[in-house]
């Protein structure tokens, strides 16, 4: 308990590879009790595997001198003929996996083995790790602005993340053509703030940043878990076929990120986004329909609870009609602290 799998064989850092190299008979778990830096990870596997190959020439060398006892052993050390003894007469115990010895490497998937009887199965999904992070900042801008969604389109994703990739390629676009027009309203509200006089009305403020341009963005965001979706599928066929293992793969759908956030979000962001785009998420969401049944019952949790928030954004929207000026400052100090009230809020962002 409290360990985490850290690197598996020579894999680390890449959640797919790692389950990729759990298909090979032989594995080797590095598991940590404290999690550091990555870069004293690697130094500390790459030591590893070169103990381990010092320790496979030393068996060569020590099993040619058996064989042979007048032979010399070029490149021996003087120590080794007084450690490997030692090491022997203490019983010392060689890696092991499994409750197996590493001497005597038994099969982990293929064939059956005298401790294993019965049918073989691999619980392997062989995907890329799920940009969690990434989506729920995606959520955000949808409540809080464009200044959410800046780090995402800035963040340089992994040459060897796919997934990382859809955000760009499905964000990019639309935020070149609807951030300018955003941040423009952004700026105009707060100098009007500023000299206490009326540029904009709050009605199309309000209606423009909260309403409209979110509005656009869900559609892309639609587009873009289900192009996550066909990619898992994907990337599980394509690493299957490359481990090329007879044993039938068991695994549950791909998990809709951006669906089970919009479930799971935090009471408080709930309502205000379903207070801003629950007229288009709900619609958007009628007709983009998705491929998995895992994804198809995620959308449906989606719809039922964003729909009678309907008309909590028709209420919104009258009362961005009534809305005055002079009574901005107030409210936005408001929505402030309340934020900074409801500690749960901001450990989900």
């Amino acid at each position: 308990p409290g360990c985490a799998i850290v690197a598996v064989n020579e894999i680390s850092g890449d959640v797919g590879m790692m389950q990729l190299q759990l298909m090979k008979p032989k594995v080797t778990l590095w598991v940590r009790s404290d999690v550091v830096h990555p870069s004293q990870l690697v130094a500390e596997i790459l030591s590893a595997t070169a103990e381990q190959e010092l320790e496979l020439q030393r068996q060569q060398q020590q099993r040619a001198a058996a064989s042979d006892p007048d032979a010399t052993v070029v490149g021996a050390r003087v120590t080794d003929a007084v450690e490997e003894p030692q090491q022997a007469e203490m019983g010392e115990a060689g890696p092991t996996f499994g409750g197996r010895s590493d001497e005597e490497p038994v099969p982990f998937f293929e064939g059956a083995s005298h401790a294993t009887t019965g049918p073989q199965v691999a619980c392997l999904a062989l995907e890329d790790e799920e940009p969690q992070i990434l989506t729920r900042w995606v959520i955000c801008s949808l409540i809080c602005g464009w200044v959410t969604m800046v780090p995402v389109l800035l963040m340089q994703p992994q040459v060897e993340r796919p997934r990382q990739h859809l955000f760009r390629q499905h964000l990019l676009k639309p935020c070149v053509l609807v951030m300018p027009f955003w941040v423009l309203l952004w700026l105009l509200d707060c100098i009007q703030l500023l000299l206490k006089h009326q540029i904009i009305s709050p009605f199309y403020y309000f209606g423009f940043c909260h309403m409209l341009f979110p509005g656009i963005l869900v559609w892309y965001l639609m587009q873009m878990q289900l192009a996550d979706q066909e990619l898992v599928l994907e990337q599980r066929r394509t690493r299957q076929a490359e481990v090329g293992s007879s044993v039938p793969m068991v695994v549950e759908d791909p998990a809709p990120t951006l669906l089970r956030e919009l479930i799971s979000i935090n009471p408080v962001a709930l309502i205000f986004l379903g207070s801003s785009i629950s007229i288009p998420l709900v619609v958007i969401s009628l007709l983009t329909p998705m491929k998995t049944e895992r994804s198809r019952l995620a959308q449906g949790y989606v719809n039922v609870i964003y729909a009678p928030m309907m008309f909590l954004q028709v209420a919104f929207f009258w009362m961005l009609t009534q809305v005055r000026f002079v009574d901005l400052p107030r409210a936005y100090l408001a929505v402030f602290f309340f934020m900074l009230s409801v500690p749960c809020f901001a450990v989900w962002c």
